[in-house]
């Protein structure tokens, strides 16, 4: 009787524990698909943000080199302005020696 009692318990027992191990069988596996749909939409999030920061980039670059680029015209000009400048002033600065240089000639000396 005892076996018998035992067997029997053994028969109602096991499908319950069956049935425990397959619920969480589902909750690891829902756990699972949760995580991965969580991990996915972070990896969507940093992809996103990468682009937003390669785009960031190419702008701050774009817009660098154009100031770069106006600042090597201004310096250029300002160069340009300044070889001029200079030109004129060692023009003049000969001019004024060639008068000078005449007028000293031309002139007699005194006795």
């Amino acid at each position: 009787m005892e076996k018998k009692l035992i067997k029997e318990h053994r028969k109602q027992t096991e499908p319950q524990k069956t049935i425990e191990v397959q619920a969480n069988l589902l909750k690891e596996l829902y756990q699972i698909t949760a995580e991965a749909k969580s991990l996915s939409a972070l990896a969507i999030a940093q992809h996103e943000k990468e682009n937003a920061l390669d785009l960031q980039m190419e702008q701050k670059k774009g817009d660098f080199e154009a100031e770069k680029a106006l600042k090597r015209t201004q310096w250029k000009k300002e160069k340009e302005e300044h070889e001029a400048a200079k030109k004129e002033r060692n023009a003049q600065v000969k001019k004024e020696r060639t008068r000078e240089a005449v007028r000293g000639e031309g002139k007699t000396p005194e006795i």
